[in-house]
């Protein structure tokens, strides 16, 4: 490995040993179900285009919370991601809100549906 390298051309004479410790970050893939399509859909509302669902974005910090919650990840990408000058064009930050807040919206809104009292149809007459 790499550190390994560097660690030995730097520690000479010096006895030194490295304990790799397992971590809570694997990789994944979700799984399609109905989280990815609601957040889908909610996209392809906002910008009228289907989302492409990819793994080639690079690490996910969403690789720590996996187990506990669905997770995707959905924003901004382009040609300065994580440099000293990140630039996006404003239409595609206003893209991303729309599309966090239409995905919450519709979430809300089913989940306010699914704890209402369900009632038989009635009549009302006057």
């Amino acid at each position: 490995m790499l550190i390994e390298k560097r660690a030995a051309a730097a520690a000479g004479r010096i006895r030194w040993h490295i304990d790799w410790e397992p971590s809570n970050a694997s990789s994944f893939v979700a799984d399609p179900g109905p989280f990815i399509d609601l957040v889908s859909g909610a996209i392809k509302d906002v910008t009228g285009r289907a989302p492409k669902l990819s793994t080639t974005g690079g690490t996910s910090d969403a690789r720590f919370i996996k187990d506990y919650c669905p997770v995707l990840e959905f924003g901004l990408v382009g040609q300065t991601m994580h440099q000293v000058d990140e630039r996006t064009p404003v239409a595609d930050l206003d893209h991303a809100h729309r599309g966090v807040s239409r995905t919450s919206s519709i979430a809300i809104s089913n989940s306010e549906s699914a704890r209402a009292p369900r009632h038989k149809n009635r009549s009302l007459t006057a």
